[in-house]
């Protein structure tokens, strides 16, 4: 009786090992697909924050531009004292046209910098939530471990 017992527990005791085995099995198989998961969220994240990193220097430069354009219409407006100069009435003319049209990019170019930061929180969260379910899965993981050895 005590022998039938003994190879009852034995036999559970595999089942239980089995069973564990098998978790530990579909947890490294999740756990893989899930890094795969992070890697592609580090990859749109770093994609991201570096059309980010572009679009600011691009504002910059475009507003550096600006300015200059508008210093130099000021200086040609400071000569204006005087009797009129066609020649300096035209420059301060295509001046103003070239000004309005760097106004416009610089604001349109500001406008893809909000949205491009809008994408890298975005990515960065998603990157985040898919960290945090791979650190979930990795802490089973070591649990069913502990508990197979």
């Amino acid at each position: 009786m005590r022998r039938q017992m003994m190879e009852h527990a034995a036999g559970h005791d595999n089942q239980t090992a089995q069973a564990l085995a098998e978790t530990l099995a579909r947890l490294d198989h999740e756990l893989a697909a899930e890094m795969a998961r992070v890697r592609e969220r580090e990859v749109e994240r770093d994609t991201a924050l570096s059309q980010l990193k572009s679009a600011r220097a691009a504002a910059s430069d475009l507003s550096w531009e600006l300015e200059d354009l508008e210093q130099r219409l000021s200086d040609l407006k400071a000569q204006r004292e005087g009797p009129r100069d066609p020649l300096l009435e035209r420059e301060l003319s295509s001046l103003a046209s070239r000004r309005a049209a760097l106004e416009e990019r610089v604001l349109a170019q500001m406008l893809l910098v909000d949205e491009l930061a809008t994408r890298a929180k975005a990515a960065q969260r998603a990157l985040a939530a898919e960290q945090q379910a791979s650190a979930a899965l990795l802490a089973e993981r070591e649990r069913i471990t502990a508990l197979l050895f």
